[in-house]
Parts: structure tokens; sequence; C-alpha cells
């Protein structure tokens, strides 16, 4: 077995190769040309733009202080009794029946966000549904505008 405390102890023994170099050179060049600053920006105004869907429908929303996925609580859409779901959707909790009923129905695709949850836990986000904003803006356009289709499912 070998003597890992020599190895990592005290010995001050330091590796970097030229990947770890070109890496490092690529984090200063982007902080120093503003590359960060930019994309945060950016995705913000991603952020914006998708959600003032919601604004609009009087659905609420969460917006993330990182990343690029805004979780949308569907509670007050009803989705029409008997609408035919697949069995594999139907025995799923609800946010999978929205997720199968905007894609049908709207043409916009979302993440049922039960399935990151135990079985347990899944009823915690059954009315909500997670979108990526990470697109291009006249995608997110399009989704704007079919999402508006939510209108005459809307409880009030």
């Amino acid at each position: 077995m070998r003597d890992w405390d020599g190895f990592f102890g005290g010995g001050g023994i330091c590796i970097q190769d030229a990947a770890n170099e070109t890496r490092n050179t690529g984090f200063e060049q982007a902080e120093a040309e503003g590359f960060w600053n930019t994309c945060i920006a950016d995705m913000k105004a991603k952020m914006d733009r998708f959600n003032q869907v919601w604004d609009e429908l009087g659905i609420p929303y969460s917006e993330p202080e990182g990343g690029y996925f805004v979780m949308v609580n569907l509670k007050k859409v009803k989705l029409p009794e008997g609408y035919p779901f697949p069995p594999h959707v139907a025995e799923r909790p609800r946010d999978f029946k929205l997720a199968w009923f905007l894609i049908q129905e709207l043409g916009v695709a979302a993440i049922p966000p039960s399935e990151f949850y135990t079985d347990a836990n899944a009823h915690i986000v059954e009315d909500y549904l997670r979108f990526a904003v990470c697109k291009p803006d006249d995608v997110l356009e399009t989704a704007k505008e079919r999402l508006r289709g939510l209108k005459k499912y809307i409880e009030a």
C-alpha cells in the first residue's frame, strides 16, 4: 500500500498540467472581458421575457436566482374532464398530465418535477411544471403565444 500521507501531506506537491493552465487562462480572460456578467444579463432578459406570459395569465411562478428553469404553479389550470391520457401518463401524478396536455394541446414542452421527488413527496409539486428558458428568443416568443391558450382552462 502506498503512503498517501507522504504524497498529500505537508510535502506541498502540486501538479499543474496544460489542461489546468488552459482552463485557468480561459476563466481569467472570460472575467476580464465581462463574459459572466453578459451571460447573467442575457439569461435574466430571457427569464423576464418568458415570465411575462405568467404575469398576463395571473399564474404564479418562481424566478430562480441562478440557472434557467422556471417553476410554474398551474393549480388554476383545470384539465378537461375525461381527457384521453395514455395509460403511462394517467397513472402518474398531475404534473405529468399537465405536461402531456401542454404538449398535445398547445405544443409546448415542460418538465414534470415530481420525477425528481420520492413517491412519498411527489404530491408537493403535482401542480407545478418546470420550463427551460435557455432557448432562442423566437422560440420563447412562440411558446408564450401558445401558452396564452391556457386562458380557457384557468379557473378563477
